[in-house]
């Protein structure tokens, strides 16, 4: 345990709890040339929206990638206000109940790079190769003040006192759909796959779901569900109530 760097990583989100309201605020990427703005919403195809946005190259998932992608977007995030009049906003959401599995199974089930994901946020409250109920139960709890950007709620995100920070709003679900009016208006590059092999790869979210987690999940996010995904939660719950 290296506590010279958890006591940074504490103070960092000291912090950004006094200046912005929560530890991971969130934040734009700007295109100064386009006037666009894209609000980063990590596990839905953050990684891809960037490669076309910056026009990077995204052929595997190989360290290279990460690194490319990291390096020509550095400099380019601004913390998301209302300041952006002139810009473009847009940003993408996904369904709540598979955007925490991704979360999780890329996170704590098989974290990828030296260094744990979570081995320092909040002290280490979130363990390593967890199982998912432990980890839905400990992320259910922590409120979207304390959240990490992976796993609070798209709403506290995207939303500033009931006041949308975007102009459009795309699903994860329909991305290549809702993505083309903007390569159209805007010019920008087809969406690249990034993480093809890795999302492929996954298993189906409905085999790690019991009711008692599904109504968990739905409780912690139900906002996201009411605007977004009306019907998801029914859906989810007939489907793993006829598995059991």
């Amino acid at each position: 345990m290296n506590l010279g760097r958890r006591i940074w990583i504490a103070g960092r989100h000291v912090k950004n709890l006094v200046l912005y309201g929560n530890i991971t605020p969130s934040f734009f990427f700007l295109d100064k040339t386009r006037y666009l703005a894209y609000l980063n919403n990590s596990k839905v195809a953050c990684s891809s929206i960037k490669a076309s946005m910056y026009k990077i190259r995204v052929d595997n998932t190989d360290n290279d990638d990460a690194f490319n992608l990291a390096k020509t977007t550095l400099g380019k995030r601004v913390v998301a206000n209302f300041e952006f009049s002139d810009y473009f906003k847009f940003t993408f959401v996904r369904n709540p109940f598979e955007r925490i599995f991704s979360c999780y199974y890329d996170k704590v089930l098989n974290p990828k790079g030296k260094l744990y994901f979570y081995r320092d946020y909040l002290f280490g409250y979130i363990k390593e190769g967890e199982s998912f109920e432990t980890f839905v139960e400990k992320a259910c709890k922590i409120s979207d003040r304390l959240a990490d950007g992976h796993f609070k709620s798209q709403y506290s995100l995207i939303y500033r006192k009931n006041k949308c920070l975007v102009d459009y709003i795309g699903k994860m679900e329909l991305i290549q759909h809702d993505f083309e009016p903007l390569v159209d208006k805007y010019g920008l590059e087809k969406l690249p796959h990034y993480n093809k092999t890795a999302e492929q790869s996954k298993p189906n979210p409905k085999d790690y779901y019991n009711l008692r987690l599904l109504d968990m999940v739905y409780e912690r996010y139900k906002k996201d569900f009411d605007i977004w995904y009306p019907g998801a939660y029914e859906l989810m719950r007939q489907s793993i109530s006829e598995k059991s």
